[in-house]
């Protein structure tokens, strides 16, 4: 039986139906299959895709589909701005409708071309009354109009599979979250323990190389050294590796967090400010988020900062990250553990961002505290 006949029996039916399903499981790819095909079957169309609305940088961007190129999906993301349709239903916060979508400045011609749209529908999706996403949904590429039964029940279905959205993305947050603490504990060990051996046996090679006496126990001793320079960068990549970007968060959702946590455990005031918004290479972006998280832990630990704020920003072709702080300049770089302490842990990022073509700086600022500023093509 079709949406546009369903008595308020079968809505209410319809709906539990949809809300036993989405309570099925917590893992968000079930709850995302769940939510892409439930919504087409309750409103009697064929195709649908859910977009995450990120408030922090004021866009859309894709996570799933129905009956759709889940690929071309996933490669969408577009600043509300771009995506007029879904605009309008996130600050309405109800489902709209546009019947003529080859015509309609509300849909973006590329996309009515690259999808076949005739028309077009889109619903918010509302957590806690806040706007965690919208849906977008068509007939297949032929024409359709949404009646008030079609949009009371989206309105309805929209806040359903938003908290069974927020339920599973929370889920597999706590999940990942537990593994990343895992990585950051193997990781820390590793710089604590297995890579100080290895430093300190190459001190111990360079101390013994000056001592010898004859030629071959002199090239023995050139050989460990060596062997313990090859086993320190190992080690110093496995660690780098262990503490790459949060996947599959993204760059500023990270950078999001890392100040939220950083809040949380000094009480300090600390922005995020994002002055671009690029698609960027995987590696660019896990070495500006590593490069980012030490420079706040630095100022957590060691700067004795009251206030920090982190920027993203592209200029002459290249992704900047500046982190600022108010605290004790320079010398708290010079005291500071883990990259950015004394050792090999600042070479090597520096390594990484020249790698890329960048740079790194760390430099103080006229009124106090420090800039840690990195510079990387964005190509």
């Amino acid at each position: 039986m079709s949406a546009r006949s369903l008595s308020a029996a079968e809505q209410v039916a319809a709906l539990l139906d949809v809300s036993e399903a989405l309570l099925s499981t917590r893992e968000l790819s079930a709850v995302l299959h769940v939510i892409a095909s439930s919504v087409c079957q309750l409103v009697d169309l064929e195709r649908s895709a859910i977009f995450i609305y990120e408030a922090a940088t004021d866009t859309i961007r894709g996570i799933a589909a129905h009956d759709l190129d889940a690929g071309e999906i996933l490669a969408i993301r577009e600043r509300l701005d771009n995506a007029p349709l879904a605009k309008r239903a996130i600050v309405t916060r109800a489902p709209v409708f546009s019947p003529n979508a080859s015509t309609d400045p509300a849909v973006p011609a590329r996309y009515t071309d690259l999808f076949h749209l005739k028309a077009l529908g889109c619903a918010p999706l509302i957590a806690k009354d806040r706007v965690v996403g919208v849906i977008f949904l068509d007939r297949g590429g032929r024409p359709f109009r949404f009646n008030a039964q079609q949009r009371r029940l989206l309105q309805a279905f929209g806040n359903l599979a938003a908290v069974a959205l927020e339920n599973a993305r929370l889920h597999a947050a706590a999940e990942e979250g537990a593994v990343l603490r895992d990585r950051a504990r193997i990781a820390q060990e590793l710089h604590d323990n297995v890579a100080q051996i290895f430093f300190s046996i190459g001190l111990e090679g360079k101390a013994l190389l000056g001592t010898a006496t004859q030629p071959a126990v002199g090239r023995r001793v050139a050989r460990i050294q060596k062997l313990a320079a090859l086993g320190g960068t190992e080690i110093r990549n496995a660690i780098f590796a262990l503490s790459s970007l949060p996947k599959p968060a993204g760059l500023v959702p990270s950078l999001e967090h890392l100040l939220q946590e950083y809040r949380a455990s000094t009480g300090n005031r600390a922005e995020c400010v994002v002055n671009a918004l690029l698609e960027t290479p995987s590696e660019v972006e896990e070495i500006i988020y590593v490069a980012a998280r030490e420079a706040v832990q630095n100022a957590r630990k060691h700067a004795e900062a009251t206030f920090l704020s982190v920027t993203l920003g592209f200029e002459d072709g290249r992704l900047t990250l500046a982190v600022r702080d108010d605290g004790r300049g320079t010398a708290s770089y010079i005291e500071g553990a883990s990259f950015f302490g004394p050792g090999f842990g600042l070479r090597q990022l520096r390594q990484r961002v020249a790698a890329r073509g960048g740079s790194l700086q760390i430099s103080d600022n006229p009124d106090g505290g420090v800039t840690v500023l990195v510079r990387i093509p964005w190509s």
